[in-house]
Formats: structure tokens, sequence, C-alpha cells
């Protein structure tokens, strides 16, 4: 039976990493985090194959190194794992994995747990709760007029919505500390810049993202920060958000279209609505400028469209009804 090596960027993907090689009947010998590779832990276990899964090669690549020279067994470098709350997904990794496994040779017996009694596979999910890592990812995308509208919604928003929130808005440098304050004021919900390489998008939270630099979104409610600068002629980019938003969360994102002039923002929603995520809008009469909700509703994806407060109330019936996972 080939023995396994796991090297991930954290706990929780570290667990899915674990389930999902576990339904397929690969036993694990050795499963650590990035920031623990050392050169005495490769050599404590022999493995057959490293399955290395990071979001970024960047902050990974000491550890890469590390492996690379301490070992002579094969390496699978993968493209990170997908959120807890997308099966579909997740199946679909794990058939890419196995698949690669199995053309290097590495086969293992028939499947040996199902996802009811995958130990990793429930731990994962209990390590995803307890941090409030984020299933579901809305962007709120603004310009002119946007911080009023914008703190509108977030006033008559619950806290314990089970959605993380980005907040994309056409502003001058250095004003995101200033706009995370006063968002915060009269609501419960934690209102933050985006501009750290810890940062993770969780439920309850609102994430307004930087104008110096682009970021990109990835599982777990990672937010990877380039160096790149974002696509002209707008910082931030909303199109670019919202695009990176629904290619990694789908079915599990939304984009709510406010007030502002242009039309940026609108590729964005149209990439949202074919990965299956909902588009709404403000209600044109109810903006400072209507330029950007026009946009969203002459592209026919709009689903819901109201005043900031009827959209807050809408966003929480939307969860009240349906289970989010």
């Amino acid at each position: 039976m080939p023995r396994v090596g796991i090297i991930a960027d954290d706990v929780l993907s570290l667990h899915h990493v674990q389930a999902l090689l576990a339904e397929a009947g690969y036993p694990i010998l050795l499963a650590i985090t990035v920031d623990k590779v050392c050169e005495q832990r490769l050599q404590s276990r022999p493995v057959d194959v490293w399955v290395v899964e990071l979001q970024s090669t960047d902050a990974g690549g000491a550890a890469v190194d590390l492996l690379y020279d301490n070992t002579e067994v094969l390496v699978l470098m993968g493209d990170g794992v997908p959120p807890v709350s997308d099966p579909e997904e997740h199946a679909r990794w794990q058939r890419r994995l196995t698949e690669k496994l199995r053309d290097a040779g590495i086969v293992c017996g028939e499947e040996v747990l199902t996802e009811a009694d995958n130990p990793f596979l429930t731990r994962a999910h209990e390590v995803a709760h307890d941090n409030h890592c984020a299933t579901h990812v809305w962007v709120l995308a603004a310009s002119m007029g946007g911080p009023d509208a914008v703190k509108e919604f977030l006033d008559n928003v619950s806290p314990d919505l089970p959605v993380a929130f980005v907040y994309a808005q056409h502003i001058n440098d250095d004003f995101e500390n200033l706009l995370a304050k006063v968002l915060g004021r009269n609501n419960q919900l934690k209102v933050s810049v985006c501009d750290d390489t810890n940062h993770v998008l969780r439920h309850g939270q609102v994430s307004i993202i930087p104008t110096d630099h682009a970021v990109q979104f990835l599982p777990m409610g990672k937010v990877y920060h380039t160096d790149k600068s974002w696509e002209p002629p707008f910082t931030p980019n909303l199109s670019q958000v919202i695009r990176s938003i629904a290619h990694q969360y789908k079915k599990h994102s939304g984009a709510i279209i406010f007030t502002g002039m242009s039309n940026d923002g609108i590729d964005g929603a149209v990439s949202m609505h074919e990965h299956g995520g909902e588009v709404w809008a403000q209600e044109p009469l109810s903006c400072v400028c209507s330029s950007m909700p026009e946009a969203a509703l002459a592209s026919g994806i709009v689903s819901i469209t109201g005043t900031p407060k009827a959209l807050a109330n809408a966003i929480m019936q939307r969860f009240a009804r349906h289970n989010p996972l």
C-alpha cells in the first residue's frame, strides 16, 4: 500500500486533503503545514509520494525547495483544495488528484471510507465552523455614492448571517481605514481593510479591498496579495474582484451592484452569473449615480433590485429560507 505525505497551507487544508485521499483509500503517513516543514520532519518517515497543496507557491516556495532537496520520491504539486461547502468541486479535485497518482503508478486498493464515516472530513467541517471560514462570499461593488448606500445596507444586516462580504469601492488611496471606521458604526459587523497577508474572509465580517495592489481570492476564505496593480482604469477594478470571487466560490457567491458612475463591475457580474452566483442591483431611483446598476439591469442577469435597506432584507430572507450549505 503506498504511503502518502501531505503538505498544505494550514490545518484546515490538511484535513481536506486527508479526507479526500482517505475516501480514495490512500493511507496518510505524514501531514504537516507549510510552516512546519523542516529537514528533520521530511526525513522522519519514509513516504512513497508527497502531495503538496498550496494556495500560493510564492508563499510556500522555501518549503517546496526544502522538500525537493530532501526527498527522492514523487512530488505532486496541486492548485489548492476547494471550499468546504462545494461537494461537486471536491469530487472533481479528488478525481484529478487520484488520476495523477494512478498515472504515476501510485495505486491503492478499493475505497475504504465514505463521506459519512470519514473522520478527516468531519474534522475539516468542525475547524471551518470554529474559525468562521467563509463558505459564502458576496461582493458589494460601488462607486459614486457608494459609502452611504453600503452603510445603509450593512446597518440592516445581521452579524449572524452566514456570509462574508467583500466591499470593492472606487476610492482614493489611503482612505480605506477611514471607510472601515465609518462603515462599522451602528452595526455589529466587523469591518476591516484587507491589507495584510494573514487576512481571511469570515462570516459576519466585511473586508474592504485595497486600492494600491490587486488581490486574488483562494479557497478557505484566504486572500492572496499580489505585487501587481489593478487592471486600469479603476482602483480597485470591480470586475476583477467579482471575477475572482465568482471563479473561487461559484454558486456560493453573489454580487450586489450599488450606486456608481460608469459600467465597472458589469463584466465581473456576467462572470458571476455564468458561474452560478447571484447578481443583485440597487434600485436606480435610490442611487446618487445610477449608471452601474442600470448597466447591470440592462444585461438581464439581475435577479433582485431594491433600495439598500430592501436589499439587506432580501439577503436576510435568502439565507433564512435556504440551508447555506
